[in-house]
């Protein structure tokens, strides 16, 4: 798939929408404390070369780039063709992580989380972050305020769980305050103010992230949780590009309708519906009506349907419609207040949390967390030096594995995808002593007659 333009996305037939994700993982080191010390010991060349990979200024030969980011290793996968080979290549990433982690000496533990309450009452969240290909032209600020933001706040079911205050749904929720909708790079960092959803600066498209073709952009969503599940992750991600899809054809999707029934209040929808353990609080629409969010999501999910009658969307996505509407069914079923999950403990990460952590400790122990829920919590988010209780929690879910195979994972870990990730690796493995510059967009190479040679990987579909 190597011919693909942005007035593509218009068409009746879109193509796979390339889509990327970034995960920061925690780092424990058996002495000390001194995280830059250790991710910078994981991130030495000879690691790689133990998994047969090689590396060159923090890219590897399989397309992925793992690098330390403000003292957390983080691991950015390669550009990927739909949700579902994204959601291979995100679980692929946490293997890696754990496979690097297992050849040093000093390292005690690895944690995939994306928000933790500290034992002071205090709550630090983490990194993880989609990409998703979009045209240009697509990009209207006011659509992604009002519907997508609307859509990510009541996407509660593809939240991981966390302590704070209480019991909430969303890890990442928490940390995001201001404008749901920014290309103020400052904030991504700022705790309580981080933004929903990222858009490329105004004066720099992201040239060594997309390439020089400002027909494309990238629009990056900051607000979801690394999860356990694979089907819920490709859920998550899946339904994210469809809701793009309905920006991409305005002459058949009532996007007057759909903006009229989003959510006034976007960061007060955040508090409400990341802590409605009963899934029937319901938010004022731009309508002046009141609708819950689940309301809300099958709204979207009707809409998405419609649009897939009409239009030739990918497999990958149309593919998820009917897990979409069983978690939407077990969510009105539900209330976690009362301890009833429906059938949520196999299909949603924040179920599997919530039993876990009623079991261990106690419901009355979840409302004020104690140093042990909150050592619990750390606990289920491992993933080295062997498997934490999420992991085995979800390898024992025989649903998880429908959409999603270990096998795709195990071959992931090595083999890009037909991507521009597959000619930047190839790239590393033909010209690795002579690179001289990498970025996603670009290679350098200084050829054996001294000349510098550029490879400029401007379409993401290109390989």
């Amino acid at each position: 798939m190597n011919s693909v333009r942005p007035v593509d996305f218009f068409s009746e037939s879109p193509p796979e929408r390339i889509i990327g994700t970034e995960m920061e993982t925690s780092v424990q080191a058996r002495y000390g404390d001194d995280s830059d010390q250790l991710n910078q010991e994981l991130l030495h060349n000879w690691y790689y070369r133990n998994l047969r990979l090689l590396k060159i200024s923090n890219f590897l030969s399989n397309g992925y780039k793992l690098y330390d980011d403000c003292g957390l290793l983080e691991i950015a996968s390669p550009e990927c063709l739909g949700p579902k080979q994204a959601a291979i290549y995100d679980f692929a990433g946490i293997s890696i992580v754990s496979k690097i982690a297992s050849s040093s000496p000093i390292v005690k533990g690895v944690y995939r989380t994306t928000g933790m309450q500290n034992i002071e009452g205090g709550y630090i969240s983490q990194g993880y972050h989609e990409n998703y290909l979009v045209a240009s032209e697509s990009i209207s600020t006011q659509l992604l305020q009002t519907i997508l933001a609307s859509f990510l706040i009541s996407k509660t079911w593809s939240g991981a769980g966390t302590l704070k205050n209480g019991f909430q749904l969303s890890q990442k929720f928490p940390s995001i305050g201001g404008s749901s909708v920014t290309n103020d790079m400052s904030r991504r960092t700022q705790e309580g103010n981080k933004p929903m959803i990222m858009l490329p600066e105004i004066e720099n498209n992201d040239s060594t992230t997309i390439g020089n073709d400002n027909n494309w952009s990238r629009i990056e969503i900051r607000s979801s949780d690394a999860n356990f599940s694979k089907s819920i992750t490709y859920l998550n991600l899946a339904t994210t590009s469809l809701i793009l899809r309905l920006f991409e054809h305005p002459n058949i999707v009532n996007l007057k309708k759909l903006h009229s029934y989003s959510f006034k209040n976007i960061l007060e929808g955040k508090e409400i519906f990341n802590s409605d353990l009963t899934f029937s609080k319901t938010l004022q629409t731009q309508n002046n009506n009141f609708i819950s969010a689940i309301n809300y999501q099958q709204l979207l999910l009707d809409s998405c349907r419609d649009l897939s009658n009409r239009i030739n969307l990918p497999d990958s996505e149309t593919n998820i419609f009917n897990l979409w509407q069983e978690v939407i069914d077990n969510l009105t079923k539900a209330n976690l207040e009362n301890n009833e999950y429906a059938n949520l403990l196999e299909l949603v990460g924040f179920a599997g949390l919530h039993y876990y952590l009623t079991k261990k400790n106690g419901s009355n122990n979840l409302k004020k967390p104690s140093y042990e829920t909150i050592k619990a919590q750390l606990l289920w988010n491992q993933i080295y030096p062997s498997s934490g209780p999420a992991q085995k929690y979800w390898s024992k879910v025989s649903n998880d594995n429908f959409f999603i195979k270990d096998s795709d994972i195990t071959q992931a870990i090595v083999e890009p995808p037909l991507t521009r990730a597959n000619r930047r690796a190839s790239l590393i493995k033909t010209h690795y002593s002579n690179i001289t510059l990498i970025d996603w967009a670009i290679v350098s190479i200084n050829r054996k007659d001294d000349i510098k040679q550029l490879f400029e990987l401007n379409n993401p579909y290109e390989f």
